[in-house]
């Protein structure tokens, strides 16, 4: 009962919202309207933040290109916050707000006007960065094994997968680093700005609990059920692939259960 309730509040907001944004939009153009076009161009810009992959971006490698990289991160986490803003019912928005403070924060530690050992070497590092920028391998492993969770059937048991996915991308950054000379120096300071991105939207979900090898193990060696032809369907249609919208669409899932 009180799932078809809330899925009726959400119903009603989203018509609202969409009918707001609508009227909006006529008059505003583009920016202002809550349709796919817009929600793939946000999904692709979450990508472009976060650098790796085909949608990503070069990491700085001097004060100039520094100073470029900072100002376009900020547009670009403006672009995300004002979408949620306007485009999203609440619940979405502060799952949102999560990943925004979390990118905030990681921008403030690079961009500060006085630059930091942190950031000394972070610029030193970038020429090894962006000669893999298209391996993307872990933020690709992440989305390939979660993505399926949105029409699994398995309830909230999708949370304890995710927790699980997760371990096993952090666990990939880290070899990922440690493959390559050219980063191998610089392991710590890599993977905090890898965690200084997700981990407070996980932390959100599993708590202090995710990582557990043995219980990662157990629930991993479990295949998921076999999907049927409309849930492969739905899947192959859903054009969203960033991190972000991805937990979005599982938790949206879970009210369906």
């Amino acid at each position: 009962m009180f799932a078809k309730f809330f899925l009726i509040i959400v119903i009603l907001l989203f018509l609202s919202t969409t009918t707001i944004e609508s009227i909006n939009g006529a008059s505003n153009g583009d920016h202002h309207q809550c349709n796919e076009k817009r929600k793939i161009n946000i999904d692709r810009t979450v990508s472009k933040i976060l650098a790796f992959g085909e949608n990503g971006r070069t990491f700085p490698e001097n004060d100039k290109q520094l100073r470029s990289f900072c100002r376009d991160t900020n547009d670009m986490t403006a672009k995300v916050e004002t979408y949620f803003k306007e485009c999203s019912v609440k619940s979405q928005q502060d799952f949102a707000n999560v990943f925004i403070y979390s990118l905030k924060h990681v921008v403030r530690t690079l961009c500060r006007k006085r630059r930091s050992k942190k950031v000394t070497q972070f610029l030193k590092v970038a020429p090894c960065l962006n000669q893999f920028i298209f391996d993307d391998r872990c933020i690709a492993g992440f989305s390939n094994q979660s993505k399926p969770l949105i029409v699994a059937k398995i309830g909230n048991k999708k949370l304890e997968h995710v927790c699980c996915n997760y371990a096993a991308a952090m666990t990939c950054v880290d070899d990922w680093i440690m493959e390559r000379p050219c980063s191998r120096d610089y392991r710590e300071l890599l993977n905090d700005y890898v965690r200084g991105v997700f981990d407070n939207m996980i932390t959100v979900i599993c708590g202090d609990n995710n990582g557990d090898s043995d219980k990662c193990d157990h629930i991993m060696n479990k295949k998921l059920p076999k999907m049927t032809a409309i849930q492969a369907e739905r899947l192959n249609v859903n054009p969203f692939n960033s991190f972000m919208f991805i937990m979005m669409d599982i938790f949206d899932s879970l009210e369906n259960v």
